[in-house]
This record gives C-alpha cells, structure tokens and sequence, in this order.
C-alpha cells in the first residue's frame, strides 16, 4: 500500500488511492468465495477462469490510477 503513495500524481489523493486500495482487497475476499466458491466445486476449470478474468481486468485497471 506504501508504494501506492508514488503512483499518484497529486499527494492530496494518495490517501484515498491507499484506502480503496484496502477496500477493494477486503471485498473480494469476502465477495469471491460466497459468489464463486460453487464455480470451484465441479473441478474448477469455470471458477479459475472468472477469477483470472477478475485478475486481469485488475492488472489492465492498475496502469490508470
């Protein structure tokens, strides 16, 4: 979360760039396993898939904050 503080360009925002940093991690935590957690029950393969379409959208998302 530290490192966020660099990547955004007026100072006055990094505490909320920092903070929704935080949020985002807590809700898919608690979102992840109630909402797709039967995905993984039939081997996986549909679960593994909606995560990492979840992972890359956030890595795509990351280089406009």
């Amino acid at each position: 979360m530290a490192s966020l503080n660099k990547y955004v360009s007026d100072p006055s925002r990094s505490g909320l760039a920092t903070s929704m940093f935080s949020v985002v991690s807590n809700l898919g935590v608690a979102l992840i396993p109630g909402y797709l957690g039967g995905l993984f029950a039939g081997g996986g393969e549909a679960g593994l898939t909606c995560v990492g379409i979840v992972e890359l959208l956030a890595f795509i998302l990351s280089f406009f904050i």
